[in-house]
């Protein structure tokens, strides 16, 4: 009996829309994840030739990548003339078929590569005492006090504080809630400060002094909206094994984000904060904030900082949203921000200041560090022009995401390279012309590749394989000069549902001659009242 074979990776969104497709129709398949089993992309080479995913076999004859695929599939649908259903074409074209007899297609017989589960959280995750006698986590202390807290935006003299609350309402809610009187609320209050669940928006009055309705207060995961990992302040033990971290950290997210998805591959960005697990993963982003840069050698450090970059750039679309135009999406990269070791970086600052060597970014007048920012100790040095590959800003022109480690760093970025080289989008070679066609990566970063545009093709023979590297070769053999020019990129993304990008929402206060007036025209319309 045949079969649909479908090499696939973790956190493929090509992968992903593929397999959903096959599903809507009712046709199976048998999928072997190249993440879970990766001695079978050495197999999935041989047989393709590409090291891309998806890379789909009709038994053994091979389709192609996603676009081939739905492509093929979406004629199978729409093709009358022999008045069969795609399932039907299925059974007849490939299930009767014989079962495909090279090894290389074989089912992994042994056991998958699974995520290290980390150090077990113990006695002081439940840290929080309750009025009541009950202990309890950080995580259902906020989400209770995110329900029962009367949280808006309150002017003083300037300043409009967004999220906040009085001493006061803070105790009228606990006592309501907890059924407690006065003193044991502002008690709990004070625990709840101390244990740095919340504080007063200027960080300067102590809650049990404070019991008024002139101090606001604030959940600390209301008080650094720029900062994504902000939801708490992480006091528990941190895995010292920073890349089995962000395996587990891209695991809840990949959950989110496959229940976001749609049949066609399309990701709801905008319901995501509602899923059932994000306050979850909200919560254990915090543990990055604890990582030691310090501790990790050069390999480590570049392999866990492609997977933060990659799954940040996820996470920041489900919690702020998505640029539409360059203005947002610059203002996005420079000013969403998240905290690792006690250190805030941006992502322009991410890849820019560290990734890159403290180089200049594209358009950028100066350095992400100067040589006193304590940031500047945790540089890479010379930039492999490789991460540019690896690195996904979720937008069409990126390269499948990918999960880098350190045992296999140098390997992983030889393939994803190959993998981004291999799309005409990216790379695209007119011998005719004596002319290569580059992705505008290779001209933003330039300097990383190779010492100027008109070497930049020479550069290019490493990341090619097969006929495009025969041609790119017999070209520059010949001597004369090739031709360089770059493609535009594309910004577009696998969105299916959105919230547009505001920096105005990264700001918990605002200062402003309209706060004044706010202020002024509540006072007077309850003078009149």
């Amino acid at each position: 009996m045949g079969r649909i074979t479908i090499f696939s990776a973790d956190a493929c969104e090509h992968c992903t829309r593929t397999m959903a497709v096959l599903n809507k129709y009712n046709i199976p398949f048998t999928e072997i994840s190249v993440t879970k089993y990766p001695k079978k992309r050495k197999d999935m080479l041989s047989l393709s030739s590409r090291s891309s995913t998806p890379q789909v076999f009709f038994n053994t004859r091979h389709v192609g990548g996603a676009d081939e695929t739905l492509t093929l599939l979406e004629h199978w649908n729409t093709d009358k003339s022999r008045g069969r259903s795609p399932m039907e074409r299925y059974k007849t074209e490939i299930e009767e078929q014989p079962d495909p007899f090279n090894p290389r297609f074989a089912i992994p017989d042994y056991a998958p590569v699974v995520t290290e589960p980390g150090p077990l959280r113990g006695d002081a995750e439940f840290s929080v005492l309750l009025p009541n006698g009950e202990m309890t986590s950080v995580l259902q202390t906020v989400e209770t006090l995110k329900k029962i807290l009367p949280t808006s935006s309150r002017v003083h003299k300037l300043t409009t504080y967004k999220n906040s609350f009085t001493a006061r309402q803070a105790v009228t809610a606990i006592m309501g809630h907890y059924k407690i009187c006065e003193d044991k609320a502002i008690s709990f209050g004070r625990r709840l400060q101390d244990l740095l669940i919340l504080n007063h928006v200027c960080e300067d009055h102590r809650f049990e002094d404070s019991v008024s309705d002139k101090y606001f207060f604030r959940l600390t995961c209301h008080a650094t909206p720029k900062v994504l990992n902000s939801y708490r302040v992480w006091t528990e033990q941190t895995d010292p094994n920073s890349l089995r971290l962000m395996g587990r950290l891209a695991d809840l997210l990949s959950d989110i984000e496959s229940a976001m998805t749609d049949s066609v591959g399309k990701v709801d960005y905008k319901s995501a904060p509602a899923h059932s697990h994000f306050t979850a993963l909200d919560e254990a982003t915090c543990e990055l904030q604890g990582v030691n840069l310090a501790a990790m050698d050069k390999t480590t450090l570049t392999a866990f900082g492609i997977n933060l970059y990659n799954f940040m750039i996820k996470y920041a679309f489900m919690k702020v949203g998505i640029g539409k135009s360059d203005f947002d999406r610059l203002s996005c990269y420079s000013s969403v921000c998240f905290n690792v070791g006690g250190f805030v970086f941006s992502f322009q600052e991410w890849e820019n200041g560290i990734l890159r060597g403290n180089r200049k970014a594209p358009y950028s007048l100066g350095l992400p560090f100067g040589k006193k920012d304590p940031r500047h100790q945790f540089v890479i040095g010379k930039p492999d022009g490789r991460i540019h590959f690896a690195l996904n800003s979720g937008a069409t022109s990126c390269s499948s995401v990918n999960r880098f480690t350190a045992e296999n760093l140098d390997e992983e970025l030889s393939l994803v390279a190959i993998s981004f080289c291999e799309g005409d989008e990216n790379v695209m070679i007119d011998p005719k012309k004596r002319e290569v066609h580059l992705s505008t990566i290779f001209n933003w970063y330039r300097v990383d590749f190779a010492p100027s545009k008109k070497e930049l093709p020479k550069k290019l023979v490493e990341y090619l394989r097969g006929g495009k590297a025969q041609t790119l070769e017999r070209m520059l053999d010949n001597g004369d000069s090739v031709k360089v020019s770059f493609i535009s990129y594309d910004w577009s993304t696998n969105a299916s549902n959105f919230v547009p990008f505001d920096s105005d929402a990264l700001k918990a206060d605002t200062r402003s001659v309209k706060s004044l007036l706010h202020k002024s025209t509540k006072e007077s319309k309850s003078v009149l009242q």
